[in-house]
Parts: C-alpha cells; structure tokens; sequence
C-alpha cells in the first residue's frame, strides 16, 4: 500500500465500482432476456430468389456506346 493511500480511499473506491457493477450487470441481463424473448424478427420482405443462368455482362458502363447500342 502506499502510505499517501488511506483505507477511507479504498472503502470509497470499492463502494463505487460495486455500485456501477451493480447497475451494470442487471440492465445487461434484461437487455439479453428481452432479446431472447423476443426472438428473431421474421423478414418483412421476400426475398427474391437466384435464378441458375449466366449473366450477360458483369459491368459496361464504359463500353456501351449510348448513342448506337453498340459494343466497343
């Protein structure tokens, strides 16, 4: 210990963390027993399925001629 460190100091210190871990670790729990109860939400949207096929082009912003439609 350090001789400038009273035992006043300690008590105090230690009451502190006890009262933050004892905030802290409850609302914890309730947050995760409120999101297991709750479950997962269910998509609101369906998805759009894959469908199997090759794609035409994977970009062509550069080589579309817009004026023709042509290909460079």
């Amino acid at each position: 210990m350090s001789p400038s460190l009273t035992s006043y100091d300690v008590a105090i210190s230690l009451a502190g963390y006890m009262l933050v871990y004892l905030v802290i670790y409850p609302s914890g729990l309730l947050l995760m027993l409120r999101v297991v109860r709750k479950g997962f939400g269910l998509p609101t949207e369906q998805t759009p399925k894959i469908e199997a096929g090759r794609p035409q082009a994977p970009v062509l912003a550069g080589a579309l001629n817009p004026a023709k439609g042509e290909i460079k």
